[in-house]
């Protein structure tokens, strides 16, 4: 898989992973809203997208230029072990917010968790702010590592047409949230993408490039 298309699942990955959270908590905030079973829904929608998300990120294979030798090749397994953690996590807020549905039961230790459930999230938070480092990655793969006659890295394997297009993507799909002051993490990890899609890199088709 080239950067570029690389770069593009990867901002589909993170879209569609913020649209299934501002579900959960608009949904979470509705005064009839249950929710323990906010929390099952959530769960199994994320981790099903997640799950195929981990299919295609295992069989990704990066086509990089020579000149980065092997730097950036575990950066889809990388991604797909964050995702598997989260996996992992919502697996067992799902668990604890079904024993709760299913009412109580004799020898089940409820308080205990009840406990778990805030230091889940806090796991939960964790994992997705591993997502800016990841985005940062992903940026490197678009890099062109050949230095510029200043001896600088300074150019992008992408056109201008493709770093725009790539750009606009990543407006549609998070939109004011980029700009927000108070962001999630997968909103944040987009922002850094873009930020570092702004910066004053020349495009493959500049004419310093060439």
């Amino acid at each position: 898989m080239l950067p570029l298309q690389f770069a593009q699942e990867y901002v589909r990955e993170l879209a569609e992973q913020e649209s299934l959270q501002a579900q959960a908590d608009s949904e979470n905030h509705a005064a009839d809203g249950n929710p323990y079973a906010s929390v099952v829904q959530y769960a199994a929608a994320m981790r099903f997208a997640l799950s195929e998300d981990v299919y295609l990120l295992n069989n990704t294979h990066l086509i990089l230029d020579a000149a980065f030798g092997h730097q950036l090749d575990s950066v889809p397994s990388l991604v797909a072990r964050l995702y598997e953690q989260k996996m992992r996590i919502l697996g067992s807020m799902s668990d604890i917010a079904g024993a709760f549905i299913a009412g109580p039961r004799y020898g089940v230790d409820y308080s205990s968790m009840a406990v778990e459930i805030p230091k889940l999230r806090a796991a939960l938070e964790s994992t997705d702010k591993g997502l800016l480092q990841t985005s940062t990655l992903v940026f490197a793969a678009l890099v062109d590592p050949r230095p510029d006659k200043h001896g600088h890295v300074s150019r992008l394997s992408i056109t201008c047409q493709q770093r725009g297009m790539l750009r606009s993507r990543l407006q549609a799909d998070f939109g004011p949230k980029l700009s927000a002051r108070n962001k999630t993490n997968l909103v944040a990890a987009a922002a850094q993408l873009d930020n570092l899609l702004n910066k004053n890199f020349k495009c493959a088709d500049g004419p310093e490039y060439r």
